[in-house]
């Protein structure tokens, strides 16, 4: 759907493309919600697969630049209660709190391509552990029992860790995989006053 410019199944399904389909708009869902499709895996392969490509063909004579890991966060802003986890995000941009749910993203950059390496969703408890919504908007939110062992249940158990300690652990499963940085840039504020500790972490 990214190649063809189409933003959703719902788009897809509408446009000239689906008389190539045999199939209709459930069997999108159903393959969106399989707990065991693992995301982060194919995110993982795709990345790496293209480092590899790009080496091969790219100008051996060309002079190397620095190669940097990013960490950023961004809010993804929903207009649904009944979305599973959702609930009020503080939007660094706006200063205001949005309803919605928050992106980590981690990606590499070769010099020449950004390229998506991992991700991860958190959202915010806030002070009273209701996500900021009424108590009956929790309940009529949607959920779902996620088999334990499941690349699914295992997005679930994130969304509750620290984005500092998260971005951490995706640094180094990148660098793990062959995504060797000169640096890692990140916003000021994924800095804190035990930032030393965490960088012994990393280290």
């Amino acid at each position: 759907m990214v190649f063809i410019d189409v933003k959703n199944v719902n788009q897809l399904m509408s446009s000239g493309f689906s008389i190539d389909l045999n199939h209709k708009k459930d069997v999108f869902y159903a393959f969106m919600k399989n707990e065991w499709v693992d995301w982060r895996k194919i995110l993982t392969l795709f990345s790496t697969q293209f480092i590899k490509i790009t080496k091969e063909k790219g100008d051996k004579d060309e002079p190397s630049t620095p190669k940097c890991i990013i960490v950023d966060d961004t809010m993804l802003e929903k207009s649904g209660n009944k979305i599973e986890f959702i609930g009020k995000v503080f939007d660094h941009c706006t200063h205001t709190y949005q309803l919605g749910i928050k992106l980590l993203t981690v990606c590499f950059w070769d010099g020449k391509s950004l390229i998506p390496a991992d991700f991860s969703i958190h959202n915010e408890p806030g002070k009273k552990g209701n996500r900021g919504l009424r108590a009956k908007d929790l309940k009529a939110q949607f959920s779902k029992k996620r088999v334990v062992n499941s690349p699914g249940h295992q997005r679930e158990q994130e969304l509750s860790i620290c984005k500092i300690q998260m971005a951490i652990t995706m640094i180094k499963r990148a660098i793990k995989n062959g995504l060797t940085p000169t640096y890692a840039l990140a916003d000021s504020w994924f800095m804190s006053e035990n930032s030393s500790d965490k960088y012994k972490i990393l280290k």
